[in-house]
């Protein structure tokens, strides 16, 4: 599943940074597919609601835990609108726009993250 976000980066003038920590394995025990669908929804809505200015995607992992565990860590930062913290629960939610009165430029698919 590629992530190739150039003709709306281009479109806006935006500028679009990746941060990916270098110690990150080759591999990794995850749902691939529903990360990259829920990093795919989180860029596009940044791209959608950023007006002008850059997005940036921050990956990193973890240490390792007590019980040999880490976590992936990524951050989506824009210089868009933003969310407000209240609103960052509705974000999971099936079928769901934390703010309906604004306007998106593109219609989506509905799926939610």
């Amino acid at each position: 599943m590629a992530l190739d976000f150039t003709p709306d980066i281009n479109h806006k003038f935006l500028k679009l940074c990746k941060n990916v920590q270098r110690k990150i394995p080759n591999y990794l025990i995850l749902d691939t597919e529903r990360y990259i669908r829920v990093i795919k929804c989180l860029v596009q809505n940044s791209i959608d609601n950023t007006q002008k200015g850059s997005i940036t995607v921050s990956v990193k992992l973890t240490e390792v835990d007590l019980e040999g565990n880490q976590v992936l860590i990524t951050h989506i930062d824009d210089t868009g609108v933003g969310i407000r913290k209240e609103d960052g629960k509705k974000l999971f939610k099936f079928f769901g726009k934390v703010d309906k009165k604004l306007k998106s430029t593109t219609l989506g698919i509905g799926l939610g993250l």
